[in-house]
């Protein structure tokens, strides 16, 4: 077992990448715009910025941040309406790195607030030694940012790190910060990329603990 574990949140603590998806679906059809899908994939793990420049890509004639916050208010609707779930596996993989005296981060692109009210209202705050968003650091994924200073909150070097990912964009970034990737697919299938980037991918948390027991990763 390495030392430290840092935990992407959307799609792999909590079962929200698919509302996300879907919002980035539903901007697209609110301003008469095709290929909401193939962009929802491309911003996967992204940061605000990653976000803007894509929707500037595909869209050069929407107005871009009208066109985000369609995105954020909409995903932000549904999770007050509808809450969010955890994804199998978090609990007993947290309290498995915690049992073996691990150190514990959180680095994700959403809002502080965000990730502070997800894992509140979980009960599971308590097993992460630092939260580190996308606001903390200057490039968002799949730039290595994020994880380079979740590793120096926690005091680790970055090779002394798992990093539990779903998305493409965050495990290229895990690679570049010279971590170990995990990916747990949620949304985006693992593909050749992924397989030569990652450490191991596993259909769950609960599989990806396993492993680490028989010291496969």
């Amino acid at each position: 077992m390495r030392k430290g574990a840092i935990f992407d949140m959307d799609g792999l603590l909590f079962d929200s990448e698919r509302v996300y998806k879907n919002s980035w679906v539903k901007a697209a059809e609110h301003f008469d715009k095709e290929r909401g899908a193939e962009l929802a994939g491309l911003v996967s793990g992204a940061g605000e910025e990653g976000c803007r420049r894509a929707i500037e890509k595909f869209y050069p004639d929407v107005d871009v941040t009208e066109f985000f916050m369609y995105v954020v208010e909409t995903a932000r609707k549904t999770f007050e309406q509808d809450g969010v779930e955890m994804m199998a596996g978090v609990v007993e993989i947290l309290e498995l790195f915690k049992g073996g005296g691990a150190k514990i981060a959180v680095a994700s692109s959403s809002d502080i607030s965000v990730i502070t009210r997800n894992l509140e209202r979980a009960d599971i705050k308590k097993y992460f030694d630092a939260i580190v968003s996308g606001d903390d650091v200057e490039n968002g994924k799949p730039a290595p940012d994020i994880f380079l200073k979740a590793a120096a909150e926690i005091g680790l070097a970055p090779e002394d790190c798992y990093v539990f990912e779903d998305s493409y964009n965050g495990i290229r970034g895990a690679a570049k910060a010279g971590c170990a990737p995990v990916m747990i697919p949620d949304t985006s299938p693992a593909t050749d990329e992924m397989r030569e980037l990652c450490a191991g991918i596993y259909p769950s948390l609960n599989d990806a603990a396993d492993a680490i027991r028989r010291n496969e990763i």
